[in-house]
């Protein structure tokens, strides 16, 4: 059973860097090397390069303007007097290869150069472009401007979206031929600008559905703004907060990660099970109180934990307010680097000094690894080291990784599929296709069921005259309860033959993540906590269990005597 990965800087290629700017323009190749100074150095590169210019040391085609593209991808009208193109292929020849959608005889770009600047599932020379009719839908991820396919949500998509390709993807194209998944993948971290990227999605390229591999702030703007108004389906990869998670969305907003209130009992042990550890480690009788730091970022789902811990969890033999009241709880609110670039750690850091934890209950994102590196650091050797209870955000962090603190860290996380069969199968495909990258692949299934169901909630959606989030999402509901048993990444031409034979045909869809627990009318996936831990420099996902019935964690971290 694995954790998930959550989409931060830490999903930056190794060596790449942020800053490149290209408003206006579409890149005419993969950002990766410089290309020009001046307009003229594009000039002089040859007739294939007529017409670029020069942005951030790459040439450039600038973007056409007008048409739009919705998200089946029908071609232009054939014999339209001056149009601009009548196949999608004449757009990607026209334009230098770069990916275009022929629309009402305009040549309409996919991409937004800074804001959206990948497509996913083009096929060998752009052959799935060149279709009549291909299925074209959104993405965020992280985006890197110098590499902006090197991240882990995006490398699970594309795994995902060629293994349907290949195999032909959905039937109902023009003269009988097939239809292609393609993805525009936009740039979901780092302040995104959110107003282009989903201008460009929804209003320019009609697309009916979005993976949004979105911080929770973001995808509630994305959706309230966006997706509801328009009709546009979003299936989040990542968490639900319970904003989120009650929102009203007229059943266009799905998560594939459980919510904060089914993740936060795990705490409630671990906490337990960490004063008993230090009780033991410092010779302290029952009546010797411990001291506890809570240490909260401010964001929704992480203020959500924070909120069920104050309400239940107890040390001491008392509640928290009672220990607060004691003396023996110090709770530290700080800003989370998730939506602040530099959090101020200089009044939290001299809480801690003066308060001196045992435990310290991080609830927070990876602004707490200054400070708890600033903390540690001014310890005397002598001093007690606290034990670290973490949020998911943590997991996979390379700075809790290799620190001193890791052989005293835990941190819960959402628990991964009881049956590993397929996950393992899973991860086996994607460290072979992309085990290169430098970037930890371990633990990041849901971005790969994501995916799927995405494309097999359209599948489900039958072929209407015009594709909206409406169908989509009664597809989404074709595959969690039906009859026949389909995995993800198996038997795919089967499972999408069964959801195309008919309109009332429905499956359950198990991903690499276990069966589909959504709640249908929340939209949220149910699900479980587990505990991980670090041994060796290694997260160890899934170190300990959570038993709902006992509430009970079971299985054996990696600090000795816990």
């Amino acid at each position: 059973m694995s954790p998930r990965w959550f989409s931060r800087g830490r999903l930056l290629a190794p060596g790449s860097t942020i800053g490149l700017v290209a408003l206006g323009c579409s890149l005419l190749y993969e950002l990766d090397s410089a290309q020009c100074s001046t307009n003229a150095d594009c000039e002089s590169k040859g007739p294939s390069f007529a017409g670029t210019e020069c942005v951030a040391s790459l040439c450039v085609t600038p973007a056409a303007t007008g048409g739009s593209s919705g998200g089946s991808g029908g071609s232009g009208e054939a014999g339209s007097r001056g149009a601009e193109c009548v196949e999608h292929m004449d757009c990607v020849n026209a334009r230098h290869g770069n990916p275009h959608l022929c629309r009402e005889g305009s040549c309409v770009p996919l991409t937004l150069a800074r804001e959206c600047p990948l497509v996913l599932g083009l096929g060998k020379d752009n052959e799935n472009l060149k279709r009549p009719d291909p299925i074209v839908f959104g993405a965020y991820s992280y985006v890197d401007p110098i590499a902006p396919r090197l991240s882990v949500p995006t490398l699970n998509y594309e795994l995902a979206i060629n293994e349907v390709n290949e195999r032909g993807g959905l039937s109902g194209g023009t003269g009988g031929t097939r239809r292609p998944f393609i993805a525009v993948v936009c740039n979901g971290r780092d302040s995104p600008d959110l107003d282009a990227s989903l201008g460009h999605l929804v209003d320019e390229l009609q697309v009916p559905a979005i993976l949004a591999s979105l911080h929770g702030l973001d995808l509630l703007e994305a959706f309230e703004t966006k997706g509801l108004p328009n009709n546009v389906f979003f299936l989040s990869p990542l968490e639900a907060d319970n904003k989120l998670r009650n929102l009203p969305d007229n059943g266009l907003l799905w998560h594939m990660l459980t919510s904060s209130t089914e993740l936060a009992p795990a705490y409630l042990p671990l906490l337990e099970r960490s004063e008993r550890w230090v009780r033991a480690q410092l010779e302290l009788s029952e009546d010797d109180p411990i001291r506890v730091a809570l240490v909260d970022a401010r964001v929704p789902f992480l203020t959500d934990i924070v909120d069920y811990l104050v309400k239940n969890a107890r040390f001491n033999g008392k509640s928290l307010t009672q220990n607060g009241n004691d003396g023996n709880l110090r709770r530290v609110t700080i800003d989370s680097n998730i939506l602040v670039s530099t959090p101020d750690i200089a009044e939290a850091f001299g809480q801690l000094q003066e308060f001196k934890p045992h435990v310290v209950l991080a609830i927070a994102s990876g602004e707490f690894a200054q400070l708890r590196d600033s903390y540690e650091a001014g310890l005397p050797p002598s001093e007690f080291k606290p034990v670290y209870l973490v949020s998911p955000y943590l997991f996979g962090d390379p700075a809790f990784a290799g620190h001193p603190s890791a052989s005293r860290t835990l941190g819960v996380n959402f628990a991964g599929a009881e049956d590993r069969t397929l996950y393992e199968a899973y991860l086996l495909k994607l460290q072979s296709n992309y085990g290169s990258s430098g970037l930890l692949l371990e633990g990041s299934e849901n971005f790969y069921d994501a995916a799927y169901y995405l494309m097999y909630a359209i599948a489900g959606a039958g072929n209407p005259p015009r594709l909206t989030g409406r169908e989509v999402a009664l597809g989404m509901a074709r595959l969690v309860d039906g009859p026949l048993q389909f995995e993800v990444g198996q038997r795919i031409a089967d499972a999408i033959d069964t959801l195309e034979s008919t309109a009332s045909a429905a499956m359950t869809l198990h991903g690499t993540m276990g069966p589909p627990t959504f709640n249908t009318s929340t939209g949220v996936r149910r699900g479980l906590p587990s505990v991980y831990c670090i041994e060796g420099g290694t997260f160890v996902q899934d170190a300990m269990t959570y038993d709902p019935v006992s509430q009970e964690l079971e299985g054996e971290p990696c600090i000795e005597g816990f």
